[in-house]
């Protein structure tokens, strides 16, 4: 693939979220967005010969990422037309948008409709992308592929206590079923919490078989993300996952903060052995960047035990912490397997700890 020039089109910052409402969008999703946008577009932008270009809502002020070509969005204009006319442009595109509302289905399949040939799209395809998008379609490839995940309910299916799936700890996690990150994602314990579910969530009673319920997953909560291409991977260090749980009046809420890696909870060639069976069991063909979230919990014999829990067909922001820990770049690697070509990366930093805002300052100064 000899690339010049790439558009990188972020949902968030790029024009996806109407003007009114893109004060009232979750920050987090605003902030991991923005950061992961600005963090690919300034390492693509050091690869000797490439121009990037990005989309840029300008509601959310200057860009901030210097050398980079910028196409400002215009209400007027639908977001899929106006990438459209980024993407034509460019010899490449890398698609990031969260899988709520399937708004990575509807952008990438919009674009893959109408690109030219001469344009590649670094990312999934989209039998892959509906299956990884949808929580509930993942867990019936994961079972089918007898990998460890938790056991997955229809919320719709569900009218007492007795309809949860077998829980060890008699505690359960309610998530829609094309969530992102730990949006809307409560854990519950008994049945008053149950019943109120509904009171929190009014797509519950109007659209039941859009949310999923499972066991919670004791254990320690990490991430994987696996560069895919022609015929070739590259299977990253795992991060931790740095999840809060927060106490509300109907249960507990999640919210993802970062994390922290290298992280090895068992031998790298156990890691990599999962992340291909993960990947082996999801139909169609993973390409570009993909993430694998699991937990290590223990089995009955006290020894850790890999459990599946998402995947991602697309850019997460475990990338925050991989740039920092990897000599090369990432984009870099991601072209030369996205060609085949046989790709390995080397170790910079021993750890680093990263936020939904970025790199800690300890580790940016040791990366340099």
């Amino acid at each position: 693939m000899d690339l010049k020039s790439v558009a990188i089109l972020e949902f968030v910052c790029g024009g996806g979220v109407p003007d009114e409402l893109i004060d009232s969008l979750n920050p987090s999703l605003q902030r991991e967005g923005r950061v992961m946008l600005e963090s690919l577009a300034a390492d693509w932008s050091k690869i000797p010969g490439r121009t990037v270009h990005v989309a840029w809502d300008r509601n959310l002020g200057e860009w901030r990422i210097p050398g980079v070509h910028v196409h400002e969005c215009n209400e007027e204009i639908p977001v899929c037309d106006a990438w459209l006319k980024i993407a034509v442009q460019v010899d490449a595109v890398l698609v990031i948008a969260p899988e709520l509302n399937n708004e990575l289905i509807a952008a990438t399949d919009g674009l893959r409709q109408k690109l030219p040939p001469t344009v590649k799209l670094l990312n999934a395809d989209p039998v892959f992308c509906h299956a990884a998008s949808d929580k509930w379609l993942t867990s019936r490839c994961l079972k089918a592929a007898a990998v460890f995940h938790p056991e997955t309910i229809l919320w719709g299916r569900i009218s007492s206590m007795s309809d949860l799936p077998q829980s060890s700890n008699s505690t359960w996690v309610l998530k829609p079923r094309d969530g992102a990150g730990c949006e809307s994602i409560l854990r519950f314990r008994n049945l008053q919490e149950l019943t109120c579910m509904p009171k929190l969530f009014s797509d519950l009673s109007a659209y039941p078989d859009k949310w999923i319920v499972q066991p919670w997953i004791e254990g320690e909560h990490g991430s994987l993300a696996v560069l895919c291409g022609g015929n070739e991977r590259l299977v990253f260090p795992p991060m931790t996952q740095n999840i809060s749980i927060a106490k509300g009046g109907m249960g507990h809420f999640l919210h993802y903060q970062g994390g922290s890696g290298p992280w090895w909870p068992v031998q790298p060639e156990m890691i990599d052995q999962f992340a291909k069976t993960i990947l082996d069991a999801i139909p169609g063909t993973p390409y570009g960047w993909i993430g694998v979230d699991f937990v290590v919990s223990k089995n009955c014999l006290g020894e850790p035990e890999l459990v599946a829990i998402e995947i991602n067909p697309r850019l997460t922001t475990s990338y925050l912490g991989v740039r920092a820990i990897v000599q090369e770049n990432i984009p870099s690697l991601l072209e030369a397997v996205a060609d085949g070509v046989p790709t390995k990366y080397s170790k910079r930093n021993s750890t680093v700890h990263f936020t939904t805002f970025g790199v800690s300052e300890e580790d940016e100064l040791e990366s340099r």
